[in-house]
């Protein structure tokens, strides 16, 4: 009896999350999460970009570059375009460290989506002029890429 009532909760738990979009995670690797350092001189504004091109990816790495060497933390900073594309989110320059970027990607039938949101973690951190960026690669792929 206890079986059949616990198999009828899971039914009932899977039957409720059951999702009704047609929306998948889409697999990514992970180029970077972390903050530039230099005050804004980078000259890199809050936006979010796909880069398809070796010259934009290191001209985005020169600017990176530019006050602090960040991409030496990057997982990887060659990439082969013909197979990726390359998606980066950069937040504002921030004047606190409480600040930070959660990135969400997947896709639906007809678009890869973007999910951005800037999270404030409160009042108590510590002072410090930041600028909060995410970069990751995914395959390429035919479907437009949208920023929520």
């Amino acid at each position: 009896m206890k079986k059949v009532i616990l198999f009828l909760l899971v039914s009932i738990l899977f039957i409720s999350c059951n999702n009704d979009d047609d929306s998948n995670a889409i697999p990514l690797t992970l180029i970077s999460d972390s903050n530039l350092h230099g005050n804004g001189q980078e000259g890199i504004t809050s936006q979010n970009m796909v880069i398809t091109d070796n010259v934009t990816w290191n001209n985005l790495m020169a600017s990176m570059d530019s006050v602090n060497v960040v991409s030496d933390q990057f997982t990887e900073t060659i990439i082969d375009f013909n197979t990726y594309t390359i998606i980066a989110v950069f937040d504002e320059v921030r004047s606190s460290s409480v600040y930070d970027l959660e990135v969400n990607i997947f896709q639906n039938s007809s678009n890869i989506i973007v999910d951005v949101n800037n999270i404030n973690f409160g009042d108590n951190g510590f002072t410090i002029i930041q600028q909060p960026f995410y970069i990751v690669k995914i395959e390429n792929s035919n479907l437009p890429i949208v920023f929520q």
